[in-house]
Formats: structure tokens, C-alpha cells, sequence
């Protein structure tokens, strides 16, 4: 939401302390972290029907999460071969003090952008892995006795409709072949 387009914006606006291989880094920690956060959840065995639908629930929330990581992080390999063969260059430089200074001036613009904005996050991975645990990812009501018993009534109203969508398409199209 606000705290994401808040990130953009600041990775937008800083130079070279948001290199490419610096978003390569903090792109593969987030989906590490959404793993492990997997991971984590798969270890607890809940006890409850409740809390095993709310714990799947989780798991696919945070499969979902770990496959967008994912797909950014191919995406900005894929989008960004030339400058990261130039950065890791520019790392690999047989002088010292260049490596040296280029280090210390992109320490300088760290330093500047967090003075900007003290309190914006480099990632928001904790809180997305909170969030989630906090809340309960399914709200039912007690007739379905949390996911135990299905509500049929919905699902029959919206089989009901399709059908008869459906039914009125097949009869729209044979009357104009008709015609």
C-alpha cells in the first residue's frame, strides 16, 4: 500500500546506493525470508480445524508473495544484464583505492537518504509475515463452523446463474445461425 509506493520512491530517487546489485541482494533476502517463513509455518502442527484452514491459508498468502519476489528478481536480472556486468566491473577493479572511494561516496548517499527519511523500511517482509499471522485470512461465518461445512447456498445461487448465462448464449447463437 502507502509504505510500498514510500520504498519506490526512494529507491527511485537515490543514485548509485540502489545499484543493481544492491536490489539483486535485498530481492533475494525478501524471498529467502518469505521461505523461510514457509518453512516456519509447516514446522507447527496445529491442533484445530480452524487453525489448520487459517495455517494453509498462510502458506499459500505467503507462496504467493514468494513467487512475486521471485518473479521480480528474474525480472530485474533479465532487465538489467548490461549495467550489472559493469557494476561487478567496477568491483572487480585492479585498483584498490577506486573500489575504495567508489564504497565510501555510496556510503555517503546511504547515509544522506536514511538522514531524508529515518523512518522508512528497506523491506517490509517482517511486517507482510506479521500481518498475516495476526490476522485470521478467511472470514466464515459460524454456520460454516470455520471452513468445516460448506455454505452451499452461495456456490448453488452462482452455479444457478452461470448455467443459465450459459443456457441463454447457446440459444442466442442458434437463433441467429437460425436466421
Amino acid at each position: 500500500g502507502e509504505r510500498e509506493r514510500e520504498r519506490e520512491m526512494a529507491a527511485s530517487s537515490s543514485s548509485s546506493s540502489s545499484s543493481t546489485l544492491e536490489t539483486l541482494r535485498v530481492l533475494g533476502e525478501d524471498w529467502e525470508r518469505y521461505q523461510r517463513a514457509i518453512v516456519d509455518e509447516l514446522k507447527y502442527r496445529p491442533k484445530t480445524m480452524r487453525e489448520k484452514l487459517f495455517q494453509k491459508h498462510r502458506i499459500a498468502e505467503l507462496l504467493r508473495m514468494s513467487k512475486d519476489r521471485a518473479q521480480e528478481l528474474n525480472s530485474t536480472m533479465d532487465s538489467s544484464d548490461e549495467s550489472l556486468r559493469v557494476e561487478a566491473e567496477a568491483l572487480t577493479n585492479d585498483n584498490p583505492n577506486k573500489v575504495l572511494s567508489m564504497f565510501y561516496t555510496d556510503f555517503a548517499e546511504l547515509r544522506e537518504q536514511y538522514k531524508r527519511r529515518p523512518a522508512l523500511p528497506m523491506s517490509d517482509v517482517d511486517e507482510d509475515i506479521a500481518h498475516l499471522r495476526r490476522e485470521e485470512p478467511v472470514a466464515f461465518t459460524g454456520e460454516e463452523r470455520y471452513g468445516k461445512h460448506v455454505d452451499f447456498e452461495c456456490v448453488s445461487h452462482a452455479l444457478r446463474h452461470s448455467v443459465w448465462d450459459a443456457a441463454h448464449a447457446v440459444l442466442r447463437t442458434v437463433s441467429v445461425e437460425c436466421r
